[in-house]
């Protein structure tokens, strides 16, 4: 069981991969291309959803909101790097209707 879950502060956590060349390392997931791709001409609840089908996150929490972390290092350090929070479509429902409030398994 990851650290995350464990914790019971995310409900799923995909492993990061390194991906290298010979100038740089990248730290990140394995569908990164899709995290670019779904924020253009899609609304909110689509885009997540995008996100979400195709794995584009580190970690899922239990709230339905996708973590995202991508670091690229060169031989100096750090050159890049995006920490990004996703968050759930549906909590503005949840905040006015928390009856109704379900969250995906």
């Amino acid at each position: 069981m990851s650290y995350f879950v464990g914790m019971g502060l995310a409900s799923t956590e995909k492993l990061p991969i390194l991906r290298a060349t010979r100038q740089r390392v990248a730290v990140t997931f394995s569908t990164v291309r899709s995290a670019s791709v779904s924020m253009k001409d899609r609304d909110y609840q689509e885009a997540h959803r995008l996100l979400l089908a195709t794995s584009a996150f580190n970690f899922k929490r239990v709230d339905d909101g996708l973590m995202q972390m991508m670091y690229r290092f060169d031989k100096q350090g750090v050159v890049k790097h995006r920490f990004a929070f996703v968050p759930s479509p549906i909590l503005e429902d949840c905040e006015v209707h928390p009856q109704t409030c379900r969250f995906a398994e």
